[in-house]
């Protein structure tokens, strides 16, 4: 009776033991030697990968995939993500074959509705791919501050997470066009996020038929490190 007992307990943490393990051994291989690895209901899950410094090539979840917050690694390559993150990773020194090493956060307003999506801080974010049959337009239905992008009004889209922010890698080819566009629409007033960074922002290009005057229609406000634009300015703007 004793030695049954034990042998139960004994079973029982074995299977523990290889519960505990078992996510790590069930990496997916996908294209170009991609592998995917999914945080199912929110729980935590980590994959093996042939990877020396993995980075995510793709989002695949509704829920963004932000390092250090629901995705990271450690070391033999193994790679975790938590809080319902689903993505493709590859190697970013190309080691592994895969595509790009572009961190990508997926954002979609449904139903016209607002959502914001959490980026890593000070990050600069640029479309990678958009989804929505709504055009999106930095400014009028999507934008970013200081740890997340922001889309309305049906635009969805696929972010690319450029370089330059803390503890950051730099991605070429995403988040080195240094212009926004930013609309008065109906005539109202609005503002939109300006990278300081970029320098002081000048008006590159009139989109409407209604006037943009710098100190009239339109201006920065360095405090709070935005372009307003009022009474149907609808600008594209860039640095000096």
């Amino acid at each position: 009776m004793l030695n049954t007992t034990w042998s139960s307990a004994a079973l029982g943490a074995l299977a523990l033991a290889l519960a505990a393990i078992a996510p790590a051994a069930q990496a997916q291989y996908g294209r170009g030697g991609e592998v995917s690895c999914e945080s199912q209901d929110g729980r935590t899950r980590e994959c093996r990968t042939p990877f020396r410094d993995p980075v995510v090539s793709q989002t695949l979840s509704s829920a963004s995939c932000v390092e250090g917050r629901s995705w990271g690694h450690r070391g033999g390559g193994v790679v975790w993500v938590t809080d319902g993150c689903r993505a493709r990773f590859t190697d970013s020194r190309g080691g592994g074959g895969g595509g790009g090493s572009n961190q990508l956060v997926r954002c979609e307003s449904n139903d016209g509705r607002m959502r914001e999506c959490a980026i890593p801080r000070g990050a600069r974010v640029e479309i990678a791919r958009q989804l929505s049959d709504t055009r999106c337009e930095e400014g009028r239905n999507w934008g970013q501050r200081s740890d997340m992008v922001w889309v309305s009004r049906g635009c969805r889209a696929d972010f690319a997470i450029g370089g330059g922010y803390g503890g950051g890698r730099p991605n070429p080819g995403y988040g080195q066009g240094r212009e926004l566009t930013c609309s008065s629409d109906d005539r109202r007033d609005n503002s939109c996020d300006w990278n300081p960074r970029w320098g002081y922002p000048v008006l590159l290009e009139q989109l409407s038929s209604d006037t943009c005057r710098e100190g009239y229609t339109w201006g920065y406000d360095e405090r709070a490190r935005r372009i307003w634009v009022t009474r149907g300015c609808r600008g594209r703007f860039g640095s000096r």
